[in-house]
């Protein structure tokens, strides 16, 4: 799901990088086939001024990641792994989709910084972890 709308206060400054915050949360969910549901949801708003941003996005991605049973790490290696990696790729999709949707728009691209997942990425996998139980 997106919603971006142009926003009209925009004034592009060539001389000058977008400052723009980038909110991001994440769910995870442990299905009952063993595999895990992941939702990103990010938020991107104005840094110093509303002329900095040129649209009002709002995104959520989802994705369903499985793990293997064959012989090889512990469960919660599995997890994670999924944690981490899982939203690092959600991420970069969403990046990636924003930019190919904002190239041939209004206001020209807009490219969502390159972050630092490590931190949510740990809560997520705490929150599993509260919910599934220990081997």
């Amino acid at each position: 799901m997106l919603t971006m709308l142009p926003n009209a206060a925009f004034r592009p400054l060539p001389q000058r990088p977008r400052q723009s915050n980038t909110n991001a949360t994440a769910q995870i969910q442990r299905l009952p086939d063993k595999s895990f549901r992941c939702w990103l949801t990010l938020q991107v708003q104005a840094g110093a001024s509303l002329a900095d941003l040129p649209y009002f996005v709002g995104m959520q991605v989802m994705a369903d990641f499985v793990a293997f049973e064959a012989p090889g790490p512990d469960e919660s290696v599995i997890t994670r792994s999924v944690c981490h990696n899982g939203l690092a790729m959600l991420y970069g999709f969403a990046r990636d989709t924003l930019l190919n949707l904002t190239t041939s728009a209004l206001n020209g691209p807009l490219l969502l910084p390159a972050v630092n997942l490590t931190d949510l990425a740990e809560q997520l996998q705490r929150s599993v972890e509260q919910i599934q139980p220990s081997a």
